[in-house]
Parts: C-alpha cells; structure tokens; sequence
C-alpha cells in the first residue's frame, strides 16, 4: 500500500462511519484479563446445540442415537477447540503481537474488541473455505466471543442493559466484517485501509499516520496469507497467528 492511498482511505471512510462507545466510562475503561470458562461452562452454555438431534433417519442421526456419549464428546471437543481459536484472537491486544503497544491504541475494551474482531474475521476466512465444519467452527468462535464479551462486562460491574449491549455489539461485529469483506474481495488496500481507518484506530483521530494504516494493511495481509490453505479443523495441530 502506497503511502499516498490514505487520502483514498479517508474518501472511502464517508462510505461508514467510526465506531463509537455506546456504553460510557464503562466500554471505555481497561479489560480485565479474565480467564476463560472452563470446558464444563461452555457444556452449559451451548446444551442447546448438544440436544438438536436429527428426527431424518440417516446413518448420521443414527449413530447419535445409538452413541450419544461419543457425539457429545466430539461437539465438546470442537468447542475446546473453537475456545482455542478464539483465545489466539482475543490475546493479541495485550499479547501475542502486542498490538496496543505498536498502534499506541487506547487501552479499553472498545479497542480490544475491534482488534479481536479482525483477527476473528481473518481466522473466519480461511475456516469459511472448509466445508459445512469450517462454518459450524464460525458459529462456535462468535458464541465464545459473545460469552467472553458477557463475562467481561460482568466482571466491569454491568448489571442491566446487558442484552442492549449485547445486540449493539453484535451488530457492530457484522458491519466490521462485511467492510473487512469488502475489501478483500475487491483486493484494494485502500478499501481495507479504510476499514482498518474507521474500526481501529477512529476516523476521528488525527494521530493516525500513514504509515500506521500501511503497517496495519501489511499486518493483516500478511496474517491472512499464513493462514491461507492451512487446515484449521485439525483439533490435534490447532493453527495460530504469526507473531511479527
């Protein structure tokens, strides 16, 4: 990406417009680092799921008729899984790349989202290229997302308005991956920046450099060209970030 590709970003970015907080001190103030539920309170979490048995009478439904105990061990293992996936994105803000410290981004759960977000669409864009599990390994990271996003707001000390937030947030996640969508299916940097521009660093903020943004793009492309053709559904050699 050329340096000069900011003007086109910031042209671009009256296409969408920057993140905000709707949450006040509260979305603003510093992430805790919670560990994450252990494998018995995700169980709990997605029993749903665990009870959607087939009534259509093929092998598949079958067998999990006759060997509940084994597809409940296999459903609980893609969710260890999908834990996995999703710890290796949720820790590169203060880990793993470290990126608050190289963007100098503000250090609140607001930033910590959006930056979890973007490594949850660069990850999901290789698993959406494997088949029906690759998809089904979608679902179970964005519902790990949500539970972790529920247990941090109430660790914060969040009582009420937790479905609100909720659904702000998720609405903020499909918009950020439809405009991260965007621009890699056209293959424009400057569309990506762009994204980048308005969900990372805030349009609104004048200290955002050039050089930032094609930091950023060549972090992210670099990332998702590591994570091109791996097998991301092979729960024994589960498949990380680069750390640059």
């Amino acid at each position: 990406m050329k340096v000069a590709d900011l003007t086109l970003a910031k042209r671009l970015c009256i296409r969408g417009t920057a993140t905000k907080s709707l949450y006040g001190s509260t979305f603003l103030a510093a992430p805790k680092n919670l560990s994450m539920p252990t494998q018995r309170a995700h169980a709990a979490a997605f029993c749903p799921q665990l009870r959607q048995i087939h009534s259509t009478p093929t092998a598949k439904s079958f067998g999990m008729l006759t060997n509940p105990f084994g597809t409940i061990k296999l459903k609980m293992s893609k969710i260890d899984h999908a834990r996995v996936a999703y710890e290796s994105c949720s820790l590169q803000f203060y880990e793993g790349n470290k990126l608050l410290e190289k963007f100098k981004l503000a250090d609140n759960l607001q930033s910590w989202f959006h930056v979890t977000v973007l490594h949850i669409w660069m990850y999901s864009s290789q698993l959406k290229t494997q088949g029906p599990d690759g998809k089904e390994m979608c679902q179970e990271v964005f519902a790990t997302l949500l539970l972790d996003i529920e247990i941090r707001l109430t660790q914060a000390g969040v009582r009420t308005n937790l479905d609100k937030i909720t659904s702000e947030l998720i609405s903020i996640y499909y918009g950020q991956i439809l405009a991260y969508d965007e621009g890699l299916s056209l293959g424009s940097d400057a569309v990506l920046a762009s994204a980048l521009w308005r969900n990372i660093f805030d349009a609104n903020n004048e200290e955002v450099t050039a050089q930032d943004l094609v930091k950023m793009v060549e972090y992210v492309r670099i990332q998702l060209q590591h994570l091109d053709g791996k097998n991301l559904l092979d729960l024994n050699n589960p498949v990380g970030f680069l750390q640059l």
